[in-house]
């Protein structure tokens, strides 16, 4: 699965600091700061960008929509957890956006977008020349969400025939170059035999 790195940026006095749609598989959004937008970290209704866990990442300004990050791929909790944040509420507002859970008309509710969990290390930028420096920036992705991929489940609220393929083709690929992590898990190696000789393994 290729890896995609946001990390140890800063945003500042755009409409949106970050936006997210379609398929992101593999995301490591680590480390970075949002400062005054509208909204800091903005996900449509179609994204996905895997489990972010303890990734470090700040809220700092003050937004014009009251809301730090948006998420409308709220259809049902499973998908707002295919971008799921695991964050440490010790650490207060700087790390722990205020989301909107659809009180107000319009706004999604992202209700347990953000899971709260103590007592491990949270990523921060001190000391990295590059990110590709820590080793966690490379680490695997949530296996739930490969194996929804894998059984063909909707992973957003509007699928689309192409992100699927996209998602299938990164899977399988990540799949076949490091199936000896995965031999235990019968949903994805079942995945793997199965298109072997189809477009996806091709």
């Amino acid at each position: 699965m290729i890896t995609h790195i946001f990390s140890c940026n800063t945003t500042d006095s755009t409409k949106t600091g970050i936006y997210f749609g379609g398929s992101n598989l593999g995301t490591k959004f680590r480390g970075n700061e949002m400062k005054r937008h509208n909204i800091g970290l903005y996900l449509n209704n179609t994204a996905v960008i895997d489990t972010q866990t303890h990734a470090g990442n700040m809220w700092t300004g003050v937004y014009n929509s009251n809301y730090g990050a948006w998420n409308e791929n709220d259809s049902s909790l499973f998908n707002l957890t295919q971008s799921l944040f695991i964050v440490d509420p010790n650490l207060g507002a700087t790390f722990n956006p205020n989301i909107p859970l659809g009180v107000n008309p319009g706004e999604p509710n992202d209700q347990g977008w953000f899971d709260y969990q103590t007592g491990f290390s949270t990523y921060n930028c001190d000391g990295l020349l590059l990110c590709v420096d820590n080793h966690e920036e490379r680490g695997e992705g949530s296996d739930d969400l490969k194996e929804a991929i894998a059984a063909d489940s909707a992973i957003t609220s509007a699928y689309i025939e192409e992100a699927k393929s996209n998602a299938k083709i990164f899977l399988y690929e990540d799949l076949k170059k490091d199936s000896v992590t995965y031999s235990n898990n019968s949903a994805l190696m079942q995945f793997l035999n199965d298109n072997a000789n189809t477009t996806f393994g091709k």
